[in-house]
């Protein structure tokens, strides 16, 4: 009998305590209460007062270091550009699902010379001025692929077969360059037929999205750069994969690749702020370049196989020679 009324002293104890909690915390939520959302951003200016700067595309002077010209974009993120063989046209996409071509040598009214060319359902993740420069050729976050009639506008094929974002697409660099390659967020490589339009191939030994996808010089190889830490080379007359490029100290993910002009050097900009140079026949690393102090986003191997230019989230861009 005494057990149950020590029993029943310490539930009651147990009852006030939770009940003082609960006040407790009444008090408090009601404390957090003074004021509202509309109050506490009455001081903010009105929405249609705001001013946002929208995005550009430098052209820089790679010797002297110095701006050449200022291209204003109507997106804050152009995510893609490319220059014709000439060096008298350039390509950009971005966000707003567009890709533009302007005229470099109107350097009075360049942003007058603005001619869209592609425009897809998402945006555009990377564009590229093939065939003498008269075709564009585009990758999309809307899962396709396409090519663009330069002088007409008018879209030729599109490119349809990855289930995901389409995040890098690259024109096999041999005559009579009818193949293309695209990387995804699929986890998938794919090889197409650019006369009919058709896949032809599809590699699948990447674990995470497939951000980079580049031809070999000869363009019987095509190498790939992904978020699962590796790059990888695919024949394409055997059509299997032939090398991977990985090392266990590696943690993060590839972003970017390309050859050197012989094609004996793969260069791959990743997520840990480094370049990895690779040895591409024995897949072993040569050398790492350090440098930027955040992720690389991009690196481009200059068409005389002397330098190497590379972009970074630490919105710099280093020329390696």
């Amino acid at each position: 009998m005494a057990a149950n009324n020590g029993k029943d002293k310490t539930l009651a104890e147990l009852g006030r305590e939770l009940d003082h909690l609960k006040k407790k915390l009444k008090l408090n939520r009601e404390k957090n209460r003074d004021t509202t959302l509309r109050d506490s951003s009455a001081s903010l200016p009105a929405f249609d007062q705001l001013s946002y700067k929208d995005g550009e595309v430098i052209v820089w002077d790679a010797f002297l270091t110095q701006k050449d010209m200022v291209i204003p974009q109507s997106t804050p993120w152009t995510m893609a550009c490319s220059i014709d063989s000439l060096g008298s046209y350039i390509a950009c996409g971005g966000v707003d699902n567009k890709c533009s071509i302007y005229d470099l040598q109107d350097l009075e009214d360049i942003a007058g010379t603005k001619r869209t060319i592609a425009t897809h359902t998402s945006y555009i993740s990377d564009c590229k001025i093939i065939h003498s420069d008269c075709q564009l050729l585009t990758a999309s976050g809307d899962t396709t692929c396409a090519l663009w009639d330069i002088e007409t506008c008018q879209m030729i094929y599109t490119f349809h077969g990855h289930k995901a974002d389409v995040l890098s697409v690259d024109l096999c660099p041999t005559f009579p360059a009818n193949v293309i390659g695209s990387g995804s967020c699929d986890n998938i490589v794919k090889i197409w037929d650019l006369r009919r339009g058709e896949c032809t191939h599809s590699f699948k030994s990447h674990k995470a999205s497939v951000n980079c996808v580049r031809f070999f010089p000869t363009g019987n190889v095509i190498a790939s750069a992904s978020d699962d830490g590796t790059c990888r080379l695919f024949d394409l007359r055997a059509m299997q994969e032939i090398s991977v490029y990985k090392k266990d100290s590696i943690f993060f993910g590839a972003s970017s690749l390309d050859f050197t002009k012989s094609g004996r050097l793969l260069i791959a900009g990743y997520y840990d702020f480094n370049i990895h140079v690779w040895d591409t026949l024995k897949s072993e690393r040569i050398t790492t370049l350090y440098g930027h102090e955040s992720r690389v986003s991009c690196v481009k191997m200059s068409p005389d196989g002397f330098a190497l230019g590379s972009g970074s989230w630490d919105q710099t861009v280093k020329v390696w020679a």
